[in-house]
């Protein structure tokens, strides 16, 4: 199973913090730590790897994601960008896409910007 690379922000060493998407397995991931500005472009280039390797291997790869997004720290309108990126990447390989546990501010900012239907979530979910 390949390691996740961790997206850093610009902050001294000490003061770092890393976003990741683990693969979990068969389909299956996690993504974890702040989602902002910082973190942004490690987490695009981390899905534009996974997904060029998915349209590689098709016949080996699940036919459908899923994303855990409980393991999400802190949130920005830029990681509902990411997350409607992803979307499009996995329709562009032909494969299904959803979000699991998503965090109430995550989901907030989905809500608002109205591009919760997108993103697959249901308006009386909650987790």
């Amino acid at each position: 199973m390949p390691e996740p690379v961790p997206a850093r922000n610009g902050a001294g060493a000490a003061a770092q913090q890393a976003a990741e998407l683990v693969e979990l397995g068969a389909g299956q991931f996690r993504l974890q730590g702040p989602l902002d500005l910082s973190t942004m472009p490690e987490l695009a280039r981390q899905g534009q790897r996974l997904f060029k390797r998915l349209r590689r291997d098709s016949t080996s790869q699940p036919q459908h994601l899923e994303i855990d997004l409980g393991g999400v720290e802190r949130s920005s309108s830029a990681a509902i960008a990411l997350l409607l990126d992803w979307v499009a990447q996995a329709q562009h390989a032909g494969l299904g896409l959803s979000f699991a546990h998503w965090p109430d501010a995550l989901r907030r900012i989905a809500l608002f910007s109205n591009v919760d239907g997108l993103l697959g979530i249901e308006t009386d979910q909650h987790g």
